[in-house]
């Protein structure tokens, strides 16, 4: 039967709980191998059809970016604390981060040897005085170790093929992005195909 999210990241917590694997980037990749498994013998066998196969393999990607950033964040948490900013009332509230799947995994349309277009976006307002980091570094290191640790390979293989040259300014521009730069982006430099990217965004 196909599985949801929330069974991928229950399936994932009990993987985890029973290892003795502290590379999270082997678990990951076991994980996929493993579940690529079963939804290939449902495709094969003509259980599955090609929209619930692509649906599938979508939504385990998804589960396998979250688990990523969340091993990441927690870290550079532990490192550097939660990242904050000063809202317009100059109230100290939490930065959020945003991952936006676009292509393929933007339309729920994976397949198994799909590359994952991947755009990060992040608050963009100012830190409170006293911050041990800037949230621009926070979140470029977010980006940066999450990509890392997708893409790395080991001996389960890779996680996944990350590809970020979808984001403003391709490879010159920075891994992580400010939502008022993306917005300013978007609204007045981007290319007709930049703007046609968008539209699978998810």
């Amino acid at each position: 039967r196909t599985h949801s999210r929330e069974e991928f990241h229950e399936s994932f917590a009990r993987l985890r709980a029973r290892s003795l694997e502290s590379d999270t980037a082997v678990l990951l990749a076991h994980f996929k191998k493993r579940e690529y498994v079963r939804i290939m013998l449902r495709d094969v066998l003509g259980i599955a059809t090609l929209a619930e196969t692509t649906a599938e393999i979508s939504a385990l990607a998804d589960v396998l970016i979250e688990e990523a950033l969340r091993e990441v964040d927690s870290q550079l948490q532990h490192r550097f604390g939660t990242p904050q900013q000063l809202d317009a009332l100059g109230r100290v509230v939490d930065s959020r981060f945003a991952v936006l799947s676009l292509g393929k995994l933007g339309g729920n349309e994976l397949n198994y040897s799909s590359d994952i277009d991947l755009l990060y976006l992040y608050d963009g307002g100012m830190e409170p005085p006293g911050a041990g980091i800037s949230n621009r570094e926070y979140f470029i290191r977010l980006a940066q170790q999450a990509t890392e640790l997708l893409s790395r390979h080991t001996r389960e293989g890779p996680v996944f093929r990350i590809d970020l040259r979808l984001r403003p300014q391709g490879h010159e521009g920075e891994p992580a992005v400010p939502l008022p730069h993306a917005v300013r982006y978007y609204s007045h430099v981007a290319h007709d195909w930049e703007l046609q990217a968008m539209i699978k965004a998810r």
